[in-house]
């Protein structure tokens, strides 16, 4: 039987995974400013308190500060908040409308069993927050944030376990691990998968169990072109997670 967290939200992490399978390739509207979240530089961490979901004998790491030129993604569902580099922004859903935007999700709903419009639903309706790096050649990478939620679980999926929810959009678990974040332990599942668009290109994938504010977990997903991005944002997201 699943644990805790991946039973209630298996069918939606499938869904979560993909997310940026539509995005990316669709040159979506994001910040025209060159980022490279590797040299984010952070400032001394001010003290933040927080809702600890670790044991009574696990330290929990004080919240980093708002790197510079960053901004903060705000989860109403889960209240929390955690920072994106600068040049980062909310994605447009209105792009959703776009006919090019269309016909690049139009694989991604086929493998899911969905048609367009269902598979548009399943991304407006069950994503809390959808955001964006600056376009690089038809390419954002993106973080997101879904509306579910589980009890708060210390369980980290095996691979094997992990694999199976991947294996739908075509993708390879590398490694999943336990983090602590400043709200409690969580876990990392790193995964790639090919590019829809370009099948030689691999892109470099997470997906996040994360300790929210209300003693749940919540899932998150990381998508990125580039093995050292992906790392950045995994740094930032899990190092500057704090009640929002």
């Amino acid at each position: 039987m699943a644990p805790p967290l991946l039973r209630p939200v298996a069918a939606a992490l499938v869904a979560g995974l993909t997310l940026a399978v539509g995005l990316a390739g669709c040159a979506a509207p994001a910040p025209s400013a060159t980022v490279e979240p590797a040299g984010v530089t952070v400032s001394p961490a001010p003290a933040t308190t927080a809702t600890p979901t670790a044991g009574p004998s696990e330290a929990l790491p004080a919240p980093a500060p708002l790197p510079a030129g960053g901004s903060w993604v705000t989860s109403a569902a889960h209240g929390v908040r955690f920072a994106v580099p600068a040049g980062w922004g909310m994605f447009d859903l209105s792009t959703f409308t776009d006919p090019a935007v269309r016909t690049a999700l139009e694989p991604v709903a086929t493998k899911l069993g969905l048609t367009v419009d269902e598979y548009i639903r399943e991304l407006t309706q069950r994503n809390d927050a959808i955001v964006t790096g600056p376009d690089r050649n038809g390419f954002s990478a993106t973080v997101s944030v879904r509306k579910e939620a589980a009890p708060v679980s210390s369980y980290v999926p095996t691979v094997a376990e992990a694999q199976v929810l991947v294996e739908a959009i075509g993708g390879t678990v590398t490694a999943v691990d336990r983090v602590t974040t400043p709200l409690g332990a969580g876990y990392i599942t790193r995964y790639t998968r090919p590019a829809e668009a370009n099948p030689a290109t691999v892109l470099s994938c997470a997906s996040l169990g994360l300790p929210s504010a209300k003693n749940t977990m919540f899932l998150a997903t990381v998508e990125s072109d580039q093995d050292a991005e992906r790392e950045a944002l995994l740094t930032l997201i899990t190092t500057t997670l704090q009640r929002a």
